[in-house]
C-alpha cells in the first residue's frame, strides 16, 4: 500500500510523499499540528484531484479539529470534486469540530456522497480503532464495474446498487459518477 501525507492550514502542504516507508508517513502525522486557520474544503478537492490518476484502491482520510475559515471552495464544490474523482473519503472530526452541528453534516454527507464514512473522536484513545474499522473496510470491499452508456454531457449520473436476498451484509456505494 501507498501513503501520503498532507496538513492543511491556510493552505494545503504535502507532509510525505506517496510512499511505502510506514515510519516515514508516521513521522509526517506526528509532524502536523491543530493551529491557526482552516483550509479543509481545499484540502479535500487538492487532494481528491491528486489521487485519481493513481491506480489501485484510493481513500482519502480526513482528519480535521474545526470548521473550514480559510478555503477558497465552499463544501459543495468541495464535495463535487470528490464525487468527480470517485474516490471514498472517511472524515474523523474531533475537539472544536466536533461543537459545530453544521460541519458534523457537512462532514457527513462528504462521507455518504463519496461512498466512506463518518466518525467523531471523543478521546485519543479511540483514533486507533476508527483507523482498524477503515483498514477492515478497505480489505472487504469490492470494485464492480460496468460499461454505461455513452454520454458526452457531463452530468451526474446516478446508481442504484441493489442485491437481492442477501440480508447480513451492509452494502454502501458511490451514489453516481460524472462522466468523462
Amino acid at each position: 500500500d501507498w501513503i501520503a501525507v498532507y496538513a492543511f492550514g491556510t493552505g494545503v502542504e504535502v507532509l510525505q510523499e506517496f510512499t511505502r516507508d510506514k515510519a516515514a508517513a508516521k513521522k509526517a502525522v506526528l509532524r502536523t499540528r491543530a493551529q491557526g486557520l482552516t483550509a479543509l474544503f481545499d484540502a479535500v478537492s487538492r487532494v481528491a484531484g491528486e489521487i485519481t490518476g493513481r491506480s489501485g484502491k484510493k481513500a482519502v482520510i480526513v482528519f480535521t479539529d474545526g470548521d473550514d475559515n480559510a478555503s477558497v471552495l465552499n463544501a459543495q464544490r468541495a464535495v463535487d470534486r470528490a464525487k468527480k474523482a470517485g474516490v471514498p473519503i472517511y472524515t474523523v472530526a474531533q475537539g472544536e469540530a466536533l461543537a459545530s452541528h453544521a460541519l458534523m453534516d457537512q462532514l457527513r454527507e462528504l462521507s455518504r456522497l463519496t461512498g466512506g464514512r463518518n466518525y467523531a473522536v471523543r478521546k485519543p484513545a479511540e483514533i486507533g480503532a476508527i483507523f482498524q474499522d477503515i483498514s477492515d473496510e478497505l480489505q472487504h470491499t469490492y470494485l464492480l464495474t460496468y460499461k454505461p452508456p455513452e454520454a458526452r454531457d457531463g452530468t451526474w449520473r446516478q446508481i442504484t446498487l441493489a442485491v437481492d436476498g442477501v440480508k447480513e451484509y451492509k452494502i454502501r456505494a458511490k451514489e453516481g459518477y460524472y462522466p468523462f
